[in-house]
């Protein structure tokens, strides 16, 4: 690898990391993941990196089973950071992805470390929370709108969701038709989908945990927004949580979107800001990752 002198990539070669090295990889002590969540994420992983003589490596998977984001799963190394990036972002390319990313969720870099390696921040994500979901839960009316719950097994509306889904959020941030299938698969989620008049207005989904639950996702249909569709939605989404046990809820939005926030905070949720986070990337295609609400490419065009 031709690198300048003094330069710690310089010290050794990058190979990719197959399933038989991940032995060999020098991950002992890690709290976040062990031997087997390694494999299991090698094992989906479009490009994984490893430098033999260090044993450091890292591991990119689709974000939210999406192929065209590529996401940093782990990334454990103490001298090669770059060499790694490098050659996660080269794959990420070849395969034609829009971006590759990197959460600030579990592990906390400083900024320079991203600006250091070609990554510059996508979003920052606001978390919220509220500590009275029965008082949140009262604001529901009945006949605003009649919601029906989302099955597996039910392709039509999953397929109604997923284009309403689209039309109201930015490309970056659509729920793939392959994402929903694997969020109904979780423990404690459900899925339901606002209806007016036989026409999908609305949809939201949530996950139930230990009297505490995440609002993961919520929409109302871009032509049917400001007519209250929003309230009525996380009205019933809190009186379902309380029928889980949820002393709490918890969501989380952009920061860029405005609309919700105000929503939220008009509604009783209290921003936590020690939670928030920020999304790091290497942006292969503006076209996509930058794309508004309502516009697509013509290739993701067709994919619907």
């Amino acid at each position: 690898m031709a690198t300048p002198d003094g330069d710690p990539r310089a010290v050794s070669s990058v190979a990719p990391l197959t399933l038989a090295d991940v032995p060999r990889l020098h991950s002992a002590g890690n709290p976040r993941f062990n031997e087997s969540d390694i494999m299991t994420a090698v094992m989906h992983s479009p490009g994984a990196f490893w430098v033999p003589d260090t044993g450091e490596f890292i591991v990119v998977t689709p974000w939210r089973h999406r192929d065209e984001i590529l996401n940093v799963q782990i990334l454990w190394s103490f001298r090669h950071d770059g060499a790694l990036l490098d050659a996660a972002a080269e794959s990420a390319a070849d395969a034609g992805a829009a971006a590759l990313i990197m959460l600030e969720t579990g592990e906390r870099r400083r900024p320079a470390f991203y600006h250091r390696h070609g990554f510059s921040r996508i979003e920052l994500i606001r978390t919220y929370e509220h500590l009275e979901p029965r008082v949140l839960a009262r604001g529901h009316e009945r006949g605003v709108q009649e919601f029906l719950q989302v099955h597996p097994d039910d392709s039509t509306l999953h397929e109604l969701v997923e284009h309403l889904d689209h039309d109201a959020f930015p490309w970056f941030w659509w729920n793939s038709a392959s994402e929903f299938r694997h969020y109904l698969r979780y423990p404690g989620v459900e899925l339901w989908a606002g209806v007016q008049q036989n026409r999908l207005v609305s949809y939201f989904g949530f996950t139930a945990y230990h009297h505490w639950a995440h609002l993961d996702r919520i929409a109302v249909a871009p032509g049917d927004q400001g007519a209250g569709l929003g309230r009525s939605a996380l009205s019933f989404a809190a009186a379902r949580m309380l029928r889980h046990g949820a002393r709490r809820i918890g969501l989380s939005t952009q920061g860029s979107n405005r609309v919700s926030r105000r929503l939220y905070e008009s509604m009783g949720f209290r921003h936590t800001r020690q939670a928030d986070y920020d999304v790091f990337g290497i942006v292969l295609d503006e076209g996509r990752v930058f794309a508004p609400a309502g516009t697509t490419s013509e290739l993701d065009r067709g994919r619907r």
